[in-house]
């Protein structure tokens, strides 16, 4: 398949080579797409370092869980309220210099953290101060990674580039908090100077990348801010397959987000300890690792309809005989073939999402998406602690899987995700594909 040369007339380097190839470069020699991958993967692992170190820091210096916790969830509130005006903005400006903008903001924030705690000058609002400002940056950093990959890997790659990208989440955050406890051990300024310096190096990487992020400043949308929301708001909410993964995600976040909460608590509440329940997320790290390399061989090996009808109802079923084992650490097992599956229906899902979406509105499609899904998903564990205290584990664990079950009667029976096809180029207007 002939690809179209990115650069509007000419090349602009004579080393840059033009996308007018017979077939497309292979994912791990695009040296974009790894440059990216590699950025994002750095700004994820300082986020997990420093996500252990602020509570740890604020309860050093005032001895208050409270205040700690404080931090914590206005950090995350700052995070979610981010994430839609951010997709419009990403939208309208060059996603490039977002993401280094995000970037030279923290290395500057966290370098200057690390500084004062070295000083003994850090205070709780300096600390609050920075963790909104990694939040924020993280989320922009995030929706202008997946608002650009279409514009990096072609699009019949692009299911390949998702699987690897959870293959990143899974592994940052395995390894993040581990690295993050054992340099607040040593001194508890090298967390956050360690942040710094992934920061650094992720604006570094993103430099170099030398392909567009999106189009022409002159063929992108200048519409006032709040109609441009309304406008991504309106194209998720009456596009049929958007809908339809709406629905999936959401359920699939609460479920897993509910579960996930319910099995710690159990473990702990039928005395098992702390140690064997660190193995119990280790387990499910792992199952979510392996599924990034698993994601591949499914999509090769199953139909598009099959692949994703398979894991929602797979999934249903695992967290339902998860319920028989609720309170012993063989209950980790199932959540971790969940875990397993989810890159593989991530990747098909998101894939298509990216192929159907036109680039002037990547940005807040993702945002949309990101903004129910996610902002939802953090109702599972307060939905799970109300289960376990009024009726029990088990109880929680069937919820959740009913949960997921809507999921997967929306995989089976909605138009959406019945006639999705296999797609390797944009659509053309907004308005394909809607109802």
């Amino acid at each position: 398949m002939m690809r179209v040369c990115w650069h509007s007339r000419r090349c602009r380097t004579g080393r840059e080579r033009c996308r007018m190839t017979a077939a497309p470069t292979a994912l791990r020699r695009n040296r974009d797409f790894n440059l990216l991958w590699g950025s994002l993967t750095l700004s994820q692992l300082g986020s997990n370092i420093s996500g252990l170190a602020f509570p740890l820091l604020v309860l050093a210096l005032t001895g208050s869980p409270v205040q700690a916790g404080a931090v914590g969830t206005v950090a995350a509130v700052a995070r979610v309220a981010t994430r839609l005006p951010a997709g419009v903005l990403l939208d309208r400006v060059n996603r490039r210099t977002a993401m280094l903008v995000c970037d030279g903001v923290r290395l500057v924030a966290f370098g200057g953290l690390g500084v004062l705690v070295l000083t003994d000058h850090a205070t709780l609002l300096l600390i609050g101060l920075t963790a909104v400002i990694e939040s924020v940056g993280s989320a922009i950093f995030e929706i202008a990674e997946r608002s650009a990959l279409p514009m990096v890997v072609p699009l019949e790659q692009i299911p390949d580039a998702i699987a690897r990208n959870s293959v990143r989440g899974a592994a940052t955050a395995l390894v993040g908090p581990p690295i993050g406890g054992t340099l607040f051990g040593i001194a508890r300024a090298l967390p956050f100077l360690a942040d710094a310096l992934s920061y650094l190096l992720s604006f570094i990487g993103i430099y170099l990348i030398r392909r567009p992020m999106q189009k022409d400043a002159a063929e992108r949308e200048r519409v006032p801010i709040l109609r441009g929301l309304r406008d991504g708001l309106r194209f998720v909410f009456t596009h049929r397959f958007l809908r339809a993964y709406l629905f999936i995600a959401v359920s699939f976040n609460l479920a897993i987000q509910g579960t996930t909460f319910c099995l710690y608590l159990a473990l702990r509440l039928h005395g098992v300890p702390p140690r064997e329940i660190g193995f119990a997320e280790a387990i499910l790290g792992l199952g979510g690792l392996a599924g990034g390399f698993l994601a591949g061989f499914l999509r090769r090996r199953l139909s598009l309809l099959a692949l994703v009808r398979g894991i929602c109802w797979g999934g249903a079923a695992l967290l339902g005989v998860d319920a028989l084992l609720a309170g012993r650490l063989v209950s980790a097992i199932p959540i971790a073939v969940v875990f397993l599956l989810l890159p593989a229906i991530n990747s098909v899902l998101i894939g298509h999402q990216a192929a159907i979406t036109p680039n002037e509105m990547q940005g807040r499609v993702a945002s949309v998406l990101g903004t129910f899904a996610g902002g939802l998903a953090t109702l599972g564990p307060l939905i799970a602690g109300a289960f376990v205290h009024g009726v029990g584990a088990p109880a929680a664990m069937i919820f959740s899987a009913a949960v997921m079950g809507v999921g997967a009667l929306v995989a089976t029976f909605g138009r959406g995700i019945r006639e999705m096809r296999p797609v390797d180029r944009p659509v053309a207007t907004a308005g394909a594909g809607s109802s």
